[in-house]
């Protein structure tokens, strides 16, 4: 069954109260046009297939219409360094040269796309789980040319670093920024890390030369372009973050900071399961260096009153997206009971923050739609609750939202997608993405399925927030990079969609 076959859908309801939430929140007159709105166009598979399928995989916009996905796991493990560019306008892929075997691709590494249109993968595992010792491949860092199809040995990280799924951000000024992860401190009892890393593409670093297909250090040192450190204030001190965010979210505002919000600051998955949850985002300066604390994220009627000890944070999958008007959509996520086993305790959430940012981050302010994101029935969603986490969450013009697919708390994998408009806060329904009967449903009638049951082609589980950077000219949306929720084998989808939205 497709909910056994999907851990990290989650390692990863009832209707909303309109109105204001906490302190900071302001009010809007908002309306409801319903989920019956006419589909304003169709999601369509890809014209061709991947050599191989891929599970867990970054999907990395590298210019106005190619992605490259990037490895992680494969069906068979030998392919788990293969990658591929996708082309928007042909639908169709092409394998690129594969990541030195000296990096061994992980979906806890990071990668990033520069100005020129390189790619910079970096971190992953922190132990090797042959050894169960320090995995020295996590410091490496290999940038990918599309131009020559190579990939070539870039500046290290400063130290050993994981990240769950978090997005890379490109700074205006350049450098890439990555932060939300776990370090070897924390790996210990699950807690997050707040140290942030920066990389300059301009600057030089000596590095000891490896063997590019082991990894084994061969004794000689070289000097490379290309640098990671981590961030910085003017006098240069390293600044850190305000909170962890394992699993959370990183955008790019209008004015230049990023913002990293959800996810959790502590989450001993691997053992207790014990978590507790991110509330308060973190706003990141880039001409200063420093990490400001902003404003919580309020408590929701009818979803943190659910829950004992529930102080509004989201994880695992919370759609952000940053509108035109500079306003921030905060969507769906999970949320579970401080100190508690987040499995045990955790629900996903329907509503729809919006988020204006101010000057001073603590003074942000929290709009919450009167009008939530529907329920799943007829969409995928029989045993879940009617929220979702793992949600797409697109920014595309006239400061709109596409909130799409998704699953719930019984990991079923969402194919409705939702058209949030800030004009008027309305939530119409969009194109369902492609679906079809589950074979995995069918061949276990015991599962309690109804015959026919079906299921998004392509889950969003643990690569939603990266795909929803996938946003091209002309509102096209792409998402794919994980596995097929329709087959019975729950392998890596071969296939990546898109949709052109008007």
């Amino acid at each position: 069954m497709t909910w056994l076959r999907t851990f990290l859908a989650v390692v990863a309801g009832a209707l909303l109260l309109a109105g204001t939430t906490s302190a900071g929140a302001d009010t809007g007159r908002n309306r409801d046009t319903g989920a019956a709105a006419a589909k304003p166009s169709q999601w369509v598979l890809s014209a061709d297939a991947m050599r191989v399928g891929k599970n867990r995989s970054m999907g990395l916009k590298l210019d106005r219409h190619r992605v490259m996905w990037l490895g992680t796991r494969a069906d068979d493990p030998v392919d788990n360094n293969t990658s591929f560019i996708y082309d928007t306008r042909s639908r169709s892929f092409r394998e690129t040269a594969p990541i030195p075997g000296a990096k061994s691709h992980t979906f806890v590494g990071a990668a990033g796309v520069l100005s020129d249109g390189t790619v910079v993968l970096t971190g992953g595992l922190l132990v090797d789980p042959t050894t169960e010792q320090l995995n020295p491949g996590n410091r490496l860092s290999y940038r990918y040319h599309p131009r020559t199809n190579r990939w070539t040995r870039t500046g290290d990280l400063p130290e050993a670093q994981e990240w769950y799924l978090t997005p890379t951000t490109l700074l205006e000024d350049g450098r890439l920024l990555i932060a939300g992860g776990i370090g070897l401190g924390g790996s210990a009892t699950g807690t997050g890390s707040r140290k942030a890393f920066v990389y300059n593409p301009h600057q030089k670093t000596t590095v000891d030369v490896v063997d590019p297909t082991t990894g084994r250090e061969t004794g000689r040192k070289t000097v490379v372009r290309g640098r990671w450190d981590y961030t910085r204030k003017a006098d240069g001190t390293v600044s850190t973050l305000r909170s962890a965010h394992i699993f959370g979210n990183a955008v790019l505002l209008k004015d230049g900071r990023v913002f990293v919000g959800g996810g959790h600051t502590v989450w001993d998955f691997s053992r207790t399961d014990n978590s507790k949850l991110a509330t308060h985002p973190d706003f990141f300066d880039p001409e200063t260096g420093v990490w400001s604390k902003g404003a919580p994220f309020p408590k929701i009627p009818g979803e943190d009153n659910r829950l004992e000890n529930s102080r509004g944070g989201r994880t695992n999958g919370v759609g952000i997206a940053v509108l035109g008007n500079g306003r921030v959509v905060i969507a769906g996520g999970y949320a579970a009971s401080d100190g508690d086993g987040f499995f045990d305790t955790l629900i996903s959430r329907r509503s729809i923050l919006v988020m204006t940012p101010a000057k001073n981050p603590a003074k942000s302010r929290y709009r919450l739609s009167p009008h939530p994101i529907p329920p799943s029935r007829n969409a995928g969603g029989v045993f879940g609750d009617s929220g979702r986490g793992q949600v797409l969450t697109y920014a595309i013009s006239r400061n709109r939202a596409v909130i799409a697919g998704g699953q719930n708390t019984f990991a079923e994998d969402l194919y409705d997608s939702y058209v949030y408009d800030d004009r008027d806060s309305s939530v119409t329904r969009g194109p369902d993405m492609v679906h079809g009967v589950a074979q995995w449903a069918a061949e276990d009638p015991e599962s309690g399925y109804p015959v026919g049951y079906q299921a998004a082609k392509i889950s969003t589980q643990a690569v939603s927030m990266g795909n929803s950077k996938l946003v091209f000219d002309h509102d096209l949306l792409v998402h794919g990079g994980s596995y097929d929720g329709v087959s019975s084998e729950g392998a890596g989808s071969p296939y990546a969609e898109q949709v052109r939205i008007r």
